[in-house]
């Protein structure tokens, strides 16, 4: 039974066609053109066979009344049995609604303690994680606050994918991943199988307790990102870039400029982007991750309006984004600091207020003058002179004295 594309005024596509159609989508993306001369066809039917509402084999279109599609997403609302609990809540999110049918998602992913499937953050992640070329899914659920049974939700979402598609629960078929406590419940609910974590926000230590001991008992084959703000009071990057040195897995680490745990940066303009900014290198990350570069760096550039991704590196300390070459040299230019030298003088002239005068472009000149400085530094008696008494010539200079003696004085007449 031919399949039909959404136009009805389009001609059908057999089901070879359209299998042929997005077999080559695996190999080319979304490149409409390159598909249509692979598999000789028009361009318009692959693009509406790629984008086309779904149909079964009998020409049956899919119940489509839980589905929306958006100027740049499309969601699809389901739930997923959880006995004997009530049904677990679901949203999946793809590019085009053609691509929401019961596939497997690139990522199954979770919110946070008090969140919803709503939540700002969620709602920003995803919309930046299906907007890539590639078209890749995410599945997310919603969940309670207490930490054990979410980890058993992931179990349960898991196992409902393997069920559709007749090879069990295999949980490398899919990655895991959230935020904050979803980020721990995931780190909780990988196997051995498991083989991409993606942890954002997660909250490394409380004022209690570290949070650590899971993260060093993933085992190696596991690979895991983790997306933390600066500013996050829960998830200090240094103890965190301990963690991982420790840890048996790769690692990778995208550090938010400004983010606070909830992702949120000032201006609140700049929240939205870079959250999406945020889903946008998971999503790429997934697919193409370079084992060799492990540090990145996303920030708010206020001028540009955009958050800006400084691209993947090898050292601990990302690359600087243009705008924090910006704030930089903004920063110096205020100060009247231009050098590293400039900044160790006039530290040095805080340190020690004898030091008036420095020559910071030249630090070694501007100790030689610092020392001259302090040695023609004037002393109390020079700056408060007082009279002093004549005093009587001594041995060692009465021989200077007698060679100009004074003229001896006339005696009066008694």
């Amino acid at each position: 039974m031919p399949y039909r594309v959404t136009n009805e005024d389009q001609p059908e596509c057999d089901t070879p066609l359209r299998s042929g159609i997005h077999a080559k989508r695996k190999d080319h993306g979304f490149s409409i053109d390159t598909i249509a001369q692979e598999v000789n066809t028009a361009p318009d039917l692959v693009e509406s066979v790629l984008k086309g509402p779904l149909r079964r084999p009998d020409n049956t279109k899919y119940p489509t009344e839980n589905m929306s599609q958006g100027p740049s997403m499309a969601q699809r609302s389901l739930e997923v049995n959880f006995p004997p609990k009530a049904p677990i809540q679901c949203l999946y999110s793809a590019k085009y609604i053609g691509d929401l049918r019961w596939t497997k998602p690139d990522l199954i992913f979770t919110h946070g303690a008090g969140g919803t499937l709503q939540s700002e953050a969620i709602a920003n992640f995803t919309h930046g994680f299906v907007s890539l070329a590639s078209r890749p899914k995410i599945f997310c659920f919603q969940g309670n606050m207490n930490l054990k049974s979410r980890v058993n939700m992931f179990a349960a979402v898991v196992e409902s994918w393997g069920a559709r598609h007749g090879h069990g629960v295999k949980a490398s078929l899919i990655s895991l991943g959230g935020r904050s406590m979803g980020a721990r419940a995931a780190v909780m609910a990988a196997t051995k199988e498991t083989t991409h974590l993606v942890l954002v926000s997660y909250p490394l230590h409380t004022d209690k307790e570290v949070r650590d001991q899971i993260l060093l008992d993933l085992p190696e084959s596991v690979k895991a990102i983790f997306v933390s703000g600066d500013h996050d009071s829960m998830c200090d990057l240094d103890r965190l870039e301990a963690v991982r040195r420790n840890m048996k897995c790769k690692t990778w680490r995208v550090v938010v400029q400004d983010a606070d745990h909830g992702m949120n940066v000032k201006p609140k303009a700049g929240t939205q982007d870079v959250g999406r900014k945020t889903g946008e290198i998971v999503a790429d990350w997934l697919d193409n991750c370079d084992e060799e570069l492990s540090e990145g760096r996303i920030s708010w550039d206020p001028e540009a309006e955009i958050a800006q991704w400084s691209g993947w590196s090898l050292e601990a300390s990302a690359p600087s984004t243009a705008h924090d070459n910006h704030q930089d040299k903004a920063k110096n230019e205020t100060s009247g600091i231009k050098t590293l030298a400039d900044r160790k003088a006039k530290t040095r002239a805080k340190e020690d207020p004898d030091v008036k005068k420095l020559r910071p472009t030249d630090p070694v000149q501007a100790d030689h003058d610092n020392e001259n400085l302090k040695r023609a530094r004037p002393t109390k008696d020079d700056k408060n002179p007082k009279k002093s008494k004549p005093t009587r010539p001594t041995e060692a200079t009465q021989d200077t004295d007698n060679l100009n003696p004074p003229k001896p004085k006339k005696r009066r007449k008694a």
